[in-house]
């Protein structure tokens, strides 16, 4: 038993030389590196524009080095800022601030709190919250003065601890709002036809949009209703009904949305829909024959409309003095701009001869993406050569 007791405290002796050895040898190390600040609270940082007065920074360290932080004299700060007015830059530095009042904290190891406010940072550099922009960057530095006058920094000190706090940057808070996305169900609207623009912003609203509606052509007669809240604090949405103009683009100006208050979003210009009172203008994009022993064996006629049909079909009649009329009902091709049709040419049950021949084609029943319905007559001649 006596053995067992005596191995078990030897063990212990081991552990405690072990754990010695390492702080003695962490000791040695510092010792070649001054001393080391070493954050005890996380780094806590806000600038705001909106708030200059009550933006600050704030963190704590205590001093890492062989006399349990008594060799610093101080700690003191610098601070960066690159000032930009119009295309000129300005690189400015200051010294920010010096902390040489310490208190031990409960392992008798010097610390220190510090808090610095935005304003004192603006004074330092000489500058206003005028001069500052959203999303402008202020570079701080730490350095360490200790009693016997020797400096150090993240130049010549210990890098090797993720804790040790030498410098840290703090952006501006972005406070302006942004349009982050808008959308609506249809792009193209005929006279007296409606549809709903979502607005989505990047944050929380508490200052609702202004939408001015924008028109190339002067319509006056469409409507911008008025901009509602839905229930998500970050999504408005107004309804539009479009006017009798035959074309033209339908924009928007968004402005006036803010998330914090004297902070309005830039305005922002989206072209939403396309106002179309015209039907679509069919045009003879080509005509052929095919011959088959000396006869006509088909037509094939190509139509251009200038713009996207929606229709799934398009009605055909063929009218001529050489030929039996006929109607016909053909599928249309999704989100084309052009139809083809390809006929036949016969007398009763007689396939014409080869020779010139001359016909109508009218084309209804299909519609553009507004609802416009095509309604257009084409003359066609095949020459006899």
């Amino acid at each position: 038993m006596k053995n067992i007791i005596y191995i078990a405290s030897f063990l212990g002796l081991i552990i405690v030389g072990c754990d010695s050895e390492s702080r003695i040898s962490e000791l040695a190390d510092v010792g070649d590196k001054g001393a080391i600040p070493i954050l005890t609270e996380d780094l806590s940082s806000s600038f705001k524009l909106s708030d200059v007065a009550g933006s600050e920074v704030s963190f704590a360290v205590e001093f890492f080095d062989t006399e349990n932080g008594n060799s610093v004299a101080s700690y003191d700060w610098n601070v960066a800022y690159t000032l930009i007015a119009g295309t000129d830059t300005t690189d400015l530095t200051a010294e920010l601030a010096t902390f040489n009042s310490f208190t031990p904290n409960a392992d008798g190891i010097q610390s220190l709190d510090v808090t610095i406010t935005m304003n004192e940072v603006l004074s330092a550099l000489g500058i206003t919250s005028n001069d500052v922009s959203e999303g402008d960057e202020f570079d701080f530095s730490g350095i360490i003065v200790l009693n016997d006058g020797r400096t150090f920094s993240s130049d010549n000190s210990n890098e090797g601890r993720l804790d040790a706090l030498w410098g840290f940057d703090v952006n501006v808070d972005k406070e302006t709002i942004v349009l982050d996305s808008w959308s609506s169900n249809v792009t193209y609207l005929g006279d007296g036809a409606s549809d709903t623009l979502f607005l989505t912003f990047d944050t929380d609203v508490i200052t609702a949009p202004t939408v001015a509606r924008i028109s190339s052509e002067g319509n006056t007669d469409d409507v911008v209703g008025a901009v509602t809240a839905t229930t998500d604090d970050d999504v408005f949405y107004l309804i539009y009904e479009a006017g009798t103009a035959a074309t033209d683009t339908i924009s928007f100006m968004v402005s006036g949305a803010e998330a914090v208050v004297g902070f309005p979003m830039e305005s922002e210009t989206i072209s939403v829909f396309i106002t179309d009172n015209a039907a679509p203008g069919a045009e003879l994009a080509s005509i052929s024959a095919q011959i088959s022993m000396d006869s006509i064996a088909s037509v094939s006629v190509e139509f251009s409309y200038g713009e996207v049909l929606s229709t799934d079909s398009i009605m055909y009649e063929v009218t001529s003095a050489d030929f039996d009329d006929f109607m016909v009902k053909l599928p249309q091709s999704a989100d084309s701009e052009m139809s083809s049709l390809t006929f036949t040419p016969m007398n009763g049950t007689a396939k014409l001869e080869e020779q010139q021949i001359e016909f109508d084609v009218t084309i209804t029943a299909g519609t553009d993406l507004a609802g416009n319905e095509i309604n257009s007559t084409f003359t066609g001649i095949i020459l006899n050569d």
